[in-house]
């Protein structure tokens, strides 16, 4: 797996550097985010080849091999798919990861809350949720259970903010041992959408409190320059986290779509956003794929040059259009719900109809190729 920047760019030994740039430790950031997009890839995969409670082998940025055991948690929303990998060998901490939009279930999620991709969904299962990761924890031994890495692309990135805001709130309260004792939280989202402003301002609360009782905060954000998904939503957690309390890299991988929104709704800026989106928001832009050749610029929070660039690149520049959104599509699902039909009914069927027909072009596909 590890690959350093020098792969990753034509003929400049090293990420360009742009003003301000960190690049001392730029060698260090890419590795870094390259093992967290393995993580990323898995979330994926999980949903088709990966079996509940089997082993999976994972390589870090120093190459060494980190086994885990997969947990598939319970939820009731088909879109709603998150993975517990607990260490086994090589590795004494946990990852939590959150698959982003695979299904039309998922598009429907997208749209479920207002201020953040598939906030409403995600809060019904919370609870479930934190009592499934707590379960889970109970049966780790104490010095396995220290580290939890949350990590997602697109709406998983939305879910992963979410679900750190949540167990962070529980580790406060004191209520349950098992997640009292957990020492680091790392967030790690790729090209993700936003979450509402008070579960942004919650982190910032939450991770000055924990940091006074000695637990350690650290974000990894990577952006594709020209992403529309990652400028929805209200905010982003530990955006604005400070020096003195965390720790925040930002990986911006510069591209030719980048736009300059407005505060107010602009028809062009979304269109050119809109196709951007299509060429920037895949894995085929992710850090490590080989096929491509990267500007990557990493940003910290622990240089004073960087903290007001970062805070111009994760802040939500489109929510003032949501509420337009939010409501056309509260508006569909009223109207289909008069005919008793849901969000959920609909993808479901057209899901249905979309597998049939590649199923019924992959016979007649078979049926068109010679036998030798």
């Amino acid at each position: 797996m590890k690959r350093s920047p020098e792969s990753s760019h034509n003929d400049d030994p090293k990420p360009k550097k742009a003003k301000g740039a960190a690049e001392p430790t730029s060698q260090q950031y890419y590795l870094q985010f390259a093992a967290f997009e393995q993580y990323i890839n898995v979330s994926y995969r999980q949903a088709t080849d990966i079996k509940d409670g089997e082993t999976i082998s994972v390589m870090n940025e120093n190459d060494d091999i980190l086994h885990y055991q997969v947990h598939r948690l319970k939820t009731s929303n088909p879109a709603l798919l998150p993975v517990v990998l607990t260490p086994v060998e090589g590795s004494d901490d946990i990852k939590i990861l959150f698959q982003g939009t695979s299904t039309l279930a998922g598009w429907g999620r997208n749209i479920s809350g207002f201020g953040g991709a598939g906030y409403d969904s995600f809060l019904k299962e919370k609870d479930q949720l934190l009592m499934q990761l707590i379960a889970i924890l109970k049966k780790l031994p104490p010095h396995k259970r220290k580290k939890i890495s949350f990590i997602g692309h697109s709406l998983g990135g939305s879910d992963a903010q979410n679900m750190i805001v949540a167990v962070m709130i529980e580790m406060l309260a004191g209520k349950t041992l098992e997640l009292s004792e957990i020492q680091d939280l790392q967030l790690c989202v790729f090209n993700s959408g936003g979450v509402p402003q008070h579960v942004a301002d919650k982190s910032d609360q939450l991770a000055i409190k924990l940091k006074q009782l000695g637990k350690s905060i650290a974000a990894y954000v990577l952006i594709a320059g020209g992403d529309l998904v990652q400028q929805t939503g209200e905010a982003m957690c530990f955006a604005n986290l400070s020096p003195e309390i965390g720790l925040l890299i930002l990986a911006k991988i510069k591209t030719t779509f980048e736009n300059s929104w407005k505060e107010t709704y602009d028809l062009l800026q979304v269109v050119k956003a809109g196709f951007g989106t299509l060429m920037v928001h895949t894995s085929r832009y992710f850090s490590t794929n080989p096929s491509h050749s990267l500007d990557i610029v990493f940003y910290t929070n622990q240089n004073p040059e960087h903290r007001k660039i970062i805070e111009a690149e994760l802040k939500c520049k489109i929510a003032a259009t949501q509420p337009l959104v939010y409501s056309a599509a509260q508006a569909v699902k009223y109207s289909l719900s008069q005919s008793g039909i849901t969000v959920e009914n609909v993808c479901e069927t057209a899901m249905k109809w979309w597998q049939s027909k590649s199923e019924e072009e992959e016979l007649i596909e078979q049926k068109n190729v010679p036998h030798l």
